[in-house]
């Protein structure tokens, strides 16, 4: 799988490739590095005014890296920090406490976790 990055993209359009091969994940960049990361950016923020080590030859990554490696490469290859979060009912969990597992595990984590509540109204009333 492959992010295309480059000075001229806007962090909305890498969140919409993150998002489009894994739906129940979200991508939030911020200011600053490690676990003192500072403030959210907006998503029409171009990469090259977030980044002066933006290599421009893409991100190419398996959906079988774990959360934690996945954010580390982007720090460390692009300069990015980002944070993986994911969908809970109608609510954004940050993986933090999930980190170590893949990419590919937490997306289906989520898809379970969004599902609506299905019951049968006729079976509360016994």
């Amino acid at each position: 799988m492959e992010l295309n990055l480059t000075n001229h993209t806007k962090i909305r359009d890498v969140k919409k490739q993150f998002c489009a091969y894994f739906p129940y994940l979200k991508l939030e960049f911020f200011k600053g590095e490690g676990l003192a990361f500072g403030q959210k950016l907006e998503a029409g923020t171009y990469l090259n005014d977030v980044s002066v080590r933006l290599n421009e030859t893409g991100f190419y990554f398996d959906p079988s890296s774990s959360v934690a490696e996945f954010e580390l490469r982007l720090r460390a290859e692009h300069g990015l920090t980002v944070r993986v979060f994911r969908k809970y009912e109608n609510l954004w969990l940050e993986t933090v406490q999930t980190d170590n597992l893949s990419l590919k595990k937490q997306n289906e984590m989520g898809r379970r976790y969004a599902l609506p509540l299905r019951f049968n109204i006729n079976a509360l009333f016994l």
